[in-house]
């Protein structure tokens, strides 16, 4: 049985997953539900929620090539599919990217990945 062990994250376009951008990342994950407490007569507090969850990961992308960074502007508000070194896979979508420039030609870029429901159905 192959195996594959991955070393670094991995961002794909959904619409040609043969476009990708990959290097060593470092993800924060906050996974929530929406949840609201509504007081109601005589003082009696309530929850209430929705159905599903929300999804978000920070995202720190490390030594980044300026066309790395070009590529994921072209990709702002694209459905992406995230895949990580844990081998966890999500599609999602990411409205901006703060890229932070080192002198040695590289880049450290912040995003956050919101996700998105997407049917993989041929």
């Amino acid at each position: 049985m192959a195996s594959v062990t991955l070393s670094q994250g991995w961002i794909n376009l959904a619409s040609d997953l043969s476009q990708y951008v990959a290097a060593p990342a470092d993800v924060d994950e906050d996974d929530g539900r929406q949840v609201d407490v509504r007081q109601y007569v005589g003082g009696r507090l309530r929850a209430v929620s929705r159905a599903g969850s929300r999804r978000t990961l920070q995202i720190t992308l490390h030594r980044i090539t300026p066309a790395d960074i070009e590529t994921l502007r072209g990709w702002r508000g694209e459905t992406v599919c995230w895949r990580d070194s844990w081998g966890r896979k999500m599609w999602a979508v990411f409205p901006s990217i703060k890229p932070d420039y080192y002198l040695s030609g590289s880049a450290r870029v912040e995003l956050t990945l919101t996700e998105v429901t997407y049917d993989e159905a041929v």
